[in-house]
């Protein structure tokens, strides 16, 4: 289970900590009752920071009871590869802060693929677009009310305390930047030049097109909706955009491929 958060165990915590209700509803109550206690038990054990030296048993016993079913397998594997991202996000963010607001935050359990990102555009990509990284990102707010800043010497205080906590700004200042940037917004060259990518690759079966394909597309595509050719500067920088943004992605030397589905706005 390739992830950044699994070599963390306060990221594990708050992981198992989201899935449980999902994983509890979707395994057999049989299956649910041979591996709870031990679960949570694992679960306890990363988020007590007196207990470091249990740590990586408690990590490897999480995968293990978790791996049991495909279904819990996939929850975690879904929800550490999106913690993975969001931790991307935010570099340098308050370890209390991201912790309390990853501790409240749902992301879909599923491991992504094209159908779940995309990017939405007007036609031609007149006036921009947003790429969608993330979906089902939601902010359990009721979860939030129970949170506390200050320092996490028990993360058992954030994710589990039974009293109201203090709300911190710094959780929801991290919150408010989750739910931002799960779209990214494109520019307008950017936009236009993955519309004549699609319009070029969409139907070929690795999605892919020449860079002298693309800027020829781009020139033909763009003066159609009253905009200016790009210059080489302009299309060299919105693809060097769109490949920040993992839109599209080098395919053999001079060559890219689309990594998104587009929409029509």
């Amino acid at each position: 289970m390739a992830s950044a958060s699994i070599s963390r165990p306060d990221l594990v915590a708050v992981a198992v900590h989201r899935i449980r209700p999902a994983l509890r509803s979707s395994l057999p109550a049989g299956d649910w009752l041979i591996i709870e206690r031990e679960l949570d038990s694992a679960a306890a054990t990363l988020s007590d920071e007196r207990r470091t030296a249990e740590h990586p048993a408690a990590a490897l016993t999480v995968v293990r009871l978790m791996s049991t079913a495909e279904t819990g397998r996939k929850l975690l594997a879904g929800r550490l590869a999106a913690q993975d991202a969001i931790v991307a996000r935010v570099p340098g963010a308050d370890r209390a802060a991201l912790l309390g607001a990853l501790a409240v935050v749902d992301l879909d359990a599923s491991p992504a693929t094209a159908a779940d990102r995309g990017i939405t555009l007007a036609p031609g990509g007149v006036g921009g677009g947003t790429s969608l990284k993330l979906r089902n990102f939601r902010v359990d707010f009721a979860a939030l009310l129970k949170l506390g800043a200050a320092s996490v010497t028990a993360l058992q205080a954030v994710l589990a305390g039974p009293n109201p906590l203090v709300i911190t700004a710094g959780v929801l200042t991290i919150a408010q930047a989750l739910a931002d940037t799960m779209t990214a917004p494109i520019g307008e060259d950017e936009a236009s030049l993955f519309w004549s990518f699609a319009q070029t690759a969409a139907d070929r079966d690795e999605k892919s097109a020449t860079e002298d394909e693309l800027r020829a597309a781009c020139d033909r595509h763009r003066p159609e909706f009253g905009l200016e050719p790009l210059t080489p500067v302009q299309f060299t920088r919105a693809l060097r955009k769109l490949e920040a943004l993992s839109s599209i992605r080098p395919h053999g030397e001079g060559c890219w491929q689309l990594r998104e589905t587009y929409r029509v706005a």
